[in-house]
Order: structure tokens, then C-alpha cells, then sequence
């Protein structure tokens, strides 16, 4: 793919950081860009994860000034636990991520596209927009920048915001060739790396069949920590702080993990809340590991380097009837299923199935519950 750096502000160098994967079915954009360091797509250590996203958040608030109100929205699903961390590095802000979910029949503030996307619809659920005097809007990675401006012209066209509302652009990886400026529009931006993303292309790879669970599904632990926000709608990022290390700690409690080595596995948009999971069991000296569901179809192939080995294609613990994903999956002592889906037995059966095919025998969900 050949070198993709222009800057880089972090201590990682371009093999560790960065990979290229090809997308499936998807002609807008063939080739997806996958941050080892995100912790979506392949496991990583929370706490690593968790430092780099706050540098970006460091990097944020320095575009803040004394005595704004700020929101920040991290854009689902890859980027809401990034948004999280983000949010709590710019003092006093208020975070929301947006959301692809139905949320029982309330009215969205925004909707907008994500015109590349395997799912294109985005929507916002804040009641008071025009409260703030910043907006940060932060993402994993941002190439042609065409979300953020439909994000800036639904929020101007519905006079959704103050006019003198200023506006700040934060990714992890941030290409070269975006183009977000905006007449009359003040838009600062922070990012850790900088690629030219116009050189690169969809590697052509032999592809993996997709794997499929069977009905053979072990038995899991399930738990609930209840009275947590929803972090779809607004909620303070020093609440939303101390309700993840709640339900972490609970969690850790209330389980019975065997063994040393753990995987934490998030769910689709429940990503921050599953990283504090895994940094509680890390300092309880566990080897614990966070990655997530996705929506995000991608091929998957043994080629050396190549990003994506394995893929699981499952029902969503969401809505059964839509399909979702696992990558890299592995063997662990014990596996932790951290999400705010609903109940579903049969979506649920699929996963632990899949779990199960890879000797993954002790497993555990744990809920979190308004």
C-alpha cells in the first residue's frame, strides 16, 4: 500500500498503527482503513487504547477557550468509546455519541448521512443544541471529510445550533486530501496521525469464507448492572465517567472469571463502558483484551500483514435480523460480553456459539441496564 504517513504525533510507526482491509459490497469506498490501536476490529490492551484516545482528547480541548459550553459527539459506532475519552480530557463538556439504533420511538435533533458507509444513517438524539458554544466532533478516521459537512449543514439548515456555535474536527487519522472547510464556519482540528488517503487502494487478497455458529452454544453467566445513562443522549462526561467504572466494578465483583488471559467483547455502539471493563481487570493483574461487534463487512484472508484473518458473521444482539460481525476472534481462560443490547436468546445463542467453536467454554454477559 505503500508509505501512508504524512504526520504522525504518535509513538506508534505505520506497520503497528495502520492496516488496509478490503470492504465487502461496497463500491463507494472498496477499502476500509483499520486502526490496531482502536480496538474494534482486533483485540487490544484497554489501557493502551485508552491513553491513545485521551491524547487526541488533549489535543481537542486545546482548541477550546475559557468558558465554553461544550458538547462532544463521538460518531458511531467505531469512534463512541474514542468520543468518550475524548470528552473527558475537555473539562466540564457534555458527550453523546450518535446512533444507528431505533430508540423507542423518539424524535432525533440531527440525522445525517455517512454517504461511504455500509450504513449510511446517522442520528443525534440532543434536546438543546443551542445551548453550547462548541461542538467536537470526533470520529476514528476521517478521509474525504464529507460526513462532518453533512453533520455542519443539518445542524445549520434546521437552525438547530447558535450562529456563533464554533466547531472542532478530532480523528485519530486524519486525511490528507479532507475537505471540511465551510464558508463562514469556524472549524479547528486535531488529529494524532496524518495519511495521504487519495494513494490508497483495496487489497487484492484470497478471501476467508465467512464462519457461521452453529446451535452447539455453551452456557453463559449473565449479570445486570442497573440505574446507567444512556450515553445517546446527552449525559456529563464526569457522570459518565463514574457510571462505567461502576458497572466495571460491579462486574468484576459479581463474576466468577477463571484464568489469567480474557477477552472483553463490546457490542456494536457499547464500546467505552467494555475498555473500562477490561482496564478494572487489568489492575486486578488479569491479561485482558477489548474488541467489539460490527456492522462493518470485511474480507477476511490468511495473507501475511493482511489485518483481518478470521471472520464470524452473527445476528445482532440489537435486532436479530440484521447481520453483524466478529474479527479476529481467539481463544481465551474466560470471555466477558459486555453490552447494552436487549435480551435476545436466540441473537445470543449465535455469539456463545461462535465462542464456543474456538474453545471458548467459560463465558459470561453482563448488561448494562437504565
Amino acid at each position: 500500500m505503500g508509505r501512508l504517513f504524512v504526520e504522525n504525533k504518535t509513538l506508534y510507526d505505520e506497520k503497528q498503527l495502520v492496516g488496509v482491509a478490503k470492504r465487502q459490497n461496497n463500491a463507494k469506498r472498496p477499502f476500509l482503513i483499520v486502526n490496531r490501536m482502536q480496538g474494534k476490529h482486533t483485540p487490544i490492551n484497554p489501557l493502551e487504547a485508552l491513553a491513545y484516545f485521551s491524547q487526541l482528547g488533549r489535543l481537542a480541548a486545546e482548541s477550546c477557550e475559557r468558558g465554553e459550553r461544550v458538547l462532544v459527539v463521538g460518531f458511531a459506532e467505531t469512534a463512541t468509546a474514542i468520543g468518550a475519552a475524548v470528552a473527558l480530557e475537555v473539562a466540564g463538556s457534555v458527550y453523546c455519541h450518535t446512533t444507528r439504533e431505533y430508540m423507542g420511538g423518539r424524535i432525533p435533533s440531527v440525522e445525517f448521512l455517512e454517504e461511504h458507509s455500509h450504513a449510511t444513517d446517522h442520528a443525534l438524539h440532543v434536546k438543546e443544541l443551542d445551548g453550547f458554544d462548541r461542538i467536537i466532533f470526533v470520529d476514528d478516521e476521517i478521509t474525504t471529510g464529507r460526513t462532518i459537512v453533512n453533520f455542519i449543514r443539518a445542524i445549520r439548515s434546521q437552525g438547530l445550533a447558535k450562529p456563533a456555535v464554533r466547531f472542532t474536527v478530532a480523528a485519530l487519522i486524519f486525511g490528507a486530501d479532507a475537505n471540511i472547510s465551510q464558508d463562514g464556519e469556524r472549524i479547528s482540528f486535531a488529529y494524532l496521525t496524518r495519511i495521504d488517503s487519495s494513494k490508497i487502494t483495496a487489497p487484492d487478497v484470497p478471501p476467508v469464507p465467512a464462519r457461521v455458529s452453529d446451535a452447539n452454544a455453551p452456557d453463559a453467566e449473565r449479570i445486570q448492572v442497573t440505574g446507567l445513562p444512556d450515553p445517546r443522549e446527552c449525559v456529563i462526561s464526569e457522570n459518565y465517567r463514574t457510571a462505567c467504572e461502576r458497572f466495571a466494578a460491579e462486574a468484576v465483583g459479581r463474576l466468577c472469571l477463571d484464568g489469567e488471559n480474557i477477552l472483553v467483547l463490546g457490542t456494536e455502539e457499547f464500546m467505552y463502558p467494555s475498555m473500562c471493563l477490561g482496564r478494572a481487570l487489568r489492575s486486578r493483574g488479569k491479561r485482558a483484551w477489548c474488541h467489539a461487534t460490527t456492522r462493518s463487512p470485511i474480507e477476511a484472508s490468511d495473507v501475511e500483514d493482511y489485518p483481518i484473518k478470521s471472520q464470524w458473521a452473527l445476528p445482532s444482539l440489537y435486532d436479530p435480523l440484521r447481520q453483524t460481525y466478529v474479527y479476529n476472534l481467539l481463544g481465551y481462560d474466560s470471555v466477558v460480553i459486555a453490552t447494552d443490547a436487549p435480551r435476545n436468546d436466540v441473537a445470543e445463542r449465535r455469539i456463545l456459539g461462535a465462542l464456543g467453536a474456538l474453545g471458548n467454554s467459560r463465558i459470561h454477559i453482563v448488561r448494562w441496564m437504565a
